[in-house]
């Protein structure tokens, strides 16, 4: 029975992608731009999102950012959940509506053993749903936050919609297959497809955006896409941007006042290598015993690391805070000595406005971003034991450690306003509406 599923399951998606894929190349020779946007009607957006956009509803400063101050009339948000087993639809304001499609093989499908058809028939069966929603809101710019499966449904909607089509990029797939050799997308099988695909989305995006300029210099797109990469600038939730001042130290409420504590925040996920964290923080611990680790996230690898510590004897050492709120978060990341990032991101940046310096991997946008010897230290890819030494330099050598947080801090503030981060991407929008782009 899983044989014939797989069987199913592959001809099923082949056929939809091919489907697919002459739709969006037939429509591409003729290819017009859409009558909303010539008449500057308002803007409305579809956004296939990597992110539950739920969970990020009540920060700080999100409906400012969503709508772009106005660019942006009505937002719709879309993600595919393949955990949950139930389609949900989340408003968060009148204008701004969240669709979390489930993609999980738990249906009537799976009941007959047919677990991955199941999976396919929701896709495609929320796809055509959407296709709908999109007609009725009126939809007339569609945006992908990823290049490969997102990037080609992203796609088939702005072709459909006659759309212009916005590629936001925010992760390289060929950084991570290097790092891990597997490929993200496993349904795929083949990393030349997702190239293959990654390469299909960049040709025939309107726009290339991204926040940092990282991956236009890896040449993660085709070179004759470089003329249509925009950076607008990193920027993270409103909260991190208050002063230093009006923050908290959180040690008390720790019982930590006379520890050294190391902070990591982020998904507790194997593309985040979070369990190399755990290896150098023993390391750490016998050369210093005041020293704690507390991880603030959530995700699959939690029992994992709870495991690690225990087997370790850091049981106690370690402290797990689950999820916090971008409110917690500017005390926790001031509260901290040293952040320790394996695969960072934007984490980076809010260390570095609270005035704590990092220790990360010499991986993805980090020395984009991170100053070696200034805002921290920059070590090998997957060295823990240098990862565990320059956390060490940071613990031991306060005047170094203040040093580098005072410059951190000077960096990011000046640098990287969130002001100007969403003024860059309204001006991209802005010209949509102009008929510029």
């Amino acid at each position: 029975m899983k044989v014939l599923d797989s069987v199913i399951f592959y001809i099923t998606g082949f056929s939809f992608g091919a489907a697919g894929l002459f739709f969006i190349l037939v429509k591409n020779l003729f290819k017009r731009t859409n009558n909303l946007i010539k008449k500057s009607a308002p803007l409305n957006r579809l956004t296939f999102c990597v992110m539950d956009m739920e969970k990020a509803k009540n920060q700080n400063g999100l409906i400012e950012e969503i709508l772009l101050k106005g660019s942006i009339s009505r937002q719709i948000s879309v993600s595919f959940d393949f955990e949950s087993e139930e389609d949900r639809i989340i408003k968060i304001t009148d204008n701004i509506t969240c669709y979390h499609f489930s993609i999980h093989g738990k249906n009537n499908f799976a009941r007959f053993g047919f677990k991955k058809t199941g999976e396919a028939a929701r896709l495609i069966r929320n796809i055509f749903f959407l296709l709908g929603v999109c007609r009725r809101e009126k939809i007339n710019c569609v945006e992908s936050h990823e290049a490969v499966f997102l990037g080609f449904i992203g796609l088939l909607f702005s072709r459909f919609l006659k759309a212009p089509f916005i590629l936001h990029f925010n992760t390289s797939y060929e950084v991570k297959y290097k790092a891990r050799h597997k490929i993200s997308v496993r349904f795929l099988r083949f990393r030349i497809l997702e190239k293959w695909l990654e390469y299909l989305s960049a040709r025939l995006a309107d726009v290339i955006m991204a926040d940092r300029a990282f991956y236009k210099n890896m040449g993660a797109f085709p070179k004759r896409c470089a003329g249509k990469y925009i950076s607008t600038g990193v920027r993270v939730a409103k909260a991190h941007y208050t002063g230093l001042d009006t923050r908290r130290n959180l040690k008390k409420d720790l019982r930590a006042e006379d520890r050294d504590m190391i902070l990591y925040v982020g998904r507790l996920h194997p593309v985040k290598y979070v369990t190399d964290l755990v290896d150098a923080f023993k390391k750490v611990y016998e050369r210093n015993k005041k020293s704690i680790l507390v991880i603030a996230g959530e995700g699959v690898l939690e029992k994992k690391l709870r495991d690690m510590a225990r087997d370790y004897g850091l049981g106690k050492n370690v402290i797990f805070l689950g999820p916090k709120t971008q409110e917690e978060l500017k005390d926790i990341f001031f509260t901290a000595d040293v952040v320790v990032q394996p695969h960072g991101g934007v984490v980076l940046l809010e260390a570095a406005l609270a005035g704590t310096p990092c220790v990360v991997y010499d991986f993805d946008w980090h020395k984009e971003f991170l100053q070696n010897d200034k805002m921290g230290f920059v070590v090998p890819f997957r060295d823990t034991e240098r990862l565990a030494e320059k956390t060490l330099n940071l613990l031991m050598d306060k005047n170094l450690n203040a040093r580098m947080g005072l410059y951190s801090r000077a960096v990011a503030a000046s640098g990287y306003s969130r002001e100007k981060s969403i003024g860059n991407e309204k001006a991209i929008y802005d010209a949509l509406l102009r008929g510029r782009i």
